[in-house]
């Protein structure tokens, strides 16, 4: 005969694995959010590459849940990694030489051009950018917002 304190125990998971889902849906609005006053244009950054500019959506990745005794705990990370150190660290001087050609029978590429460039050059220094914590940020506002969604959560549990 199950013991009554089972459904309780079953609730309890049940209510941690929501409140987390909760909070990592919180979370990742608010990220967006904070990577948007970073980077502008929606949480979008328009990325240099090999293949030219490209725009890169600073988003989350859903979460990995670890169990541990009664403890369920979400990992989650910013999808692409690089952008969210770049604007949460920020980065250092650096230079950037020319793209070489790969392959046999390729054209060699001798320097860049670009506005302001007199000439053609073969490095350009980067003075880096300082950090804006976007990361940073946005765990400080999901940590003000959760009593707001633990709240939410034990109530829906409470009517059902």
């Amino acid at each position: 005969m199950p013991t009554p304190l089972a459904g309780v125990v079953k609730d309890v998971e049940r209510l941690q694995r929501e409140i987390i889902d909760a909070a990592v849906d919180r979370f990742d609005a608010i990220a967006l959010e904070s990577a948007a006053l970073v980077v502008g244009n929606g949480g979008v950054m328009q990325m240099h590459t090999a293949r030219g500019r490209r725009s890169v959506s600073m988003r989350t990745s859903r979460p990995l849940y670890r169990r541990g005794g009664v403890m369920i705990e979400a990992v989650v990370r910013g999808k692409p990694g690089g952008p969210w150190v770049w604007i949460e660290d920020g980065t250092s001087a650096h230079d950037i030489w020319r793209r070489k050609a790969k392959g046999r029978g390729k054209k060699k590429r001798h320097a860049m051009f670009g506005p302001g460039l007199a000439h053609p050059v073969r490095v350009v220094h980067h003075k880096g950018s300082t950090g804006r914590h976007a990361w940073t940020r946005a765990v400080a506002d999901l940590d003000a917002a959760m009593g707001d969604v633990i709240d939410t959560e034990l109530r829906e549990v409470l009517r059902g």
